[in-house]
């Protein structure tokens, strides 16, 4: 590969890393005025970034250098760069992480494209009780696999995931107290 094009899946890898981490501490910090989802998948579409920038592109045979630097393209969803990963890269991701993923993609994805009320301005409890048990079940076991089995891609944001590994045990003390 050449420099320049190892350096631009450099940036855009620490890019969509960097979303991420907002993605999810935001999630963490806002969760009891406005339970939303972190995008575990970025966290997935940026490891295969590492593999080739095309293969983060749902079709790679579109796959636009230009338009993927403008972002103006078509992302893989959650469960085929889970595929990708293992086929391509012998990183698999075990059954039950993918089922948890899974569940928390398919409760997004209802939030995102239809209005649930729970969700409205003043969620009540039983609410974010819900969202913080998924968020602290999605966490348990997308954090080993970013801070350890990934290691050696995401060490360089080491203390971002301890940073929302501390909030996110805030969260759990709250499900304590919830339950």
């Amino acid at each position: 590969m050449k420099p320049d094009k190892v350096n631009s899946s450099n940036k855009m890898f620490d890019s969509l890393v960097r979303n991420a981490l907002d993605f999810l501490e935001r999630s963490v910090d806002e969760l009891k005025d406005s339970p939303k989802y972190a995008v575990i998948e970025l966290f997935l579409k940026a490891r295969l970034l590492l593999e080739h920038w095309a293969l983060v592109y749902e079709d790679p045979k579109l796959a636009n250098q230009d338009k993927f630097r403008e972002g103006d393209f078509k992302s893989v969803g959650m469960m085929e760069a889970v595929a990708r990963l293992k086929n391509i890269s012998g990183q698999g991701i075990a059954d039950e992480p993918r089922k948890v993923f899974e569940q928390i993609r398919d409760h997004r994805n209802r939030l995102v494209h239809f209005f649930h009320p729970a969700y409205a301005n003043n969620p009540d409890l039983a609410t974010v009780g819900e969202v913080t048990a998924e968020q602290c079940r999605a966490w348990f076991h997308l954090y080993p696999i970013i801070s350890r089995t990934w290691q050696s891609y995401f060490g360089p944001y080491v203390s971002d995931f301890e940073r929302i590994n501390g909030k996110m045990h805030g969260n759990r003390s709250f499900l304590r107290v919830k339950y």
